[in-house]
């Protein structure tokens, strides 16, 4: 019996926990609204609103909680072992949690891809790095692996390079663009 009361104790103070941390998310960042999870409460009561907000930033909440637990546990012990987690397909069905939480979760794009394209699954490779790129068309580094993973991987160079130049445009830090412009120019140039 006192077994049964931990547990309930446990998941009440976890539950406790997130609902915190998804109010302490909505009462110091707009991310609910920047992200877009709001568009389909624009007009509705207030309560309503309030409600949908609560319910997007609790996603990105959970989200990050299951990526610590994949960088920390799945990466780190992993790694730790002599494992190589770029080979650790364990790790897909917590990425694509992740993403279907957040669809802004930029680095779970990457680490998805990169494992898939690490264990020749091109095509599933290549459908994370298009849905990421279609999520976060301003994020210059899924621009840039889409564009290294059709180069190397696929050995498609034009199809690469749009990719590559969206990644140099997107890009602000003056080494980093350099080094884009760079990697245009190699696609740029004929066999």
């Amino acid at each position: 019996m006192s077994t049964r009361n931990q547990q309930f104790k446990t998941t009440a103070l976890f539950l406790i926990f997130l609902v915190n941390a998804a109010l302490c998310e909505i009462c110091f960042t707009p991310t609910g609204a920047a992200k877009g999870y709001l568009e389909g409460s624009i007009g509705a009561a207030p309560s309503e609103k309030a409600a949908a907000h609560a319910l997007g930033e609790f996603r990105i909440v959970a989200a990050n909680m299951i990526w610590l637990n994949v960088v920390d546990r799945y990466h780190h012990e992993y790694t730790e072992k002599g494992g190589n987690w770029s080979k650790n397909v364990s790790l897909l069905p917590y990425l694509k949690m992740v993403v279907w939480l957040d669809p802004h979760f930029v680095e779970a794009y990457d680490v998805s891809a990169a494992i898939l394209s690490s264990t020749n699954q091109y095509p599933e490779a290549q459908k994370a790095l298009d849905e990421g790129v279609k999520n976060n068309n301003e994020s210059w580094q899924l621009q840039y692996d889409q564009a290294m993973f059709r180069a190397w991987c696929l050995k498609d160079k034009k199809s690469a390079l749009p990719y590559a130049i969206a990644a140099r445009d997107l890009v602000d830090d003056p080494f980093l663009k350099h080094r884009m412009q760079i990697f245009v120019n190699t696609l740029s140039r004929p066999k």
